[in-house]
């Protein structure tokens, strides 16, 4: 079953950048790269797909990767402690949002 792996963000150059949350996706990308709009932020699965944040909340459900489905996803359903998130994944660069042990 596929499953949410990196927050992503389209940039103008045509290179997906990958990070824990969409921000980070910005900074680490050279200046002007990236594209203002939230067409251009989604998720990348571990099938190495790029998705919409509507299709990755639906992933990410039926993963069992959140416990709600939302109408989009925001990283922070995968990683915040926040009580409106409750998060449930660490995040590691290679290997993308990594569930805590209970």
């Amino acid at each position: 079953m596929e499953k949410i792996k990196h927050a992503a963000w389209k940039r103008n150059d045509g290179v997906v950048a990958i990070a824990k949350q969409h921000a980070d996706c910005i900074r680490k990308s050279p200046p002007d790269t990236c594209m203002k709009g939230s067409e251009n932020q989604g998720f990348v699965t571990d099938t190495d797909r790029y998705v919409e944040r509507e299709e990755a909340a639906e992933i990410a459900f039926k993963a069992g990767q959140i416990e709600k489905q939302p109408r989009i996803l925001f990283s922070e359903h995968m990683w915040s402690k926040h009580e409106r998130f409750n998060g449930k994944h660490t995040y590691d660069q290679e290997r993308g949002y990594i569930e805590e042990e209970e």
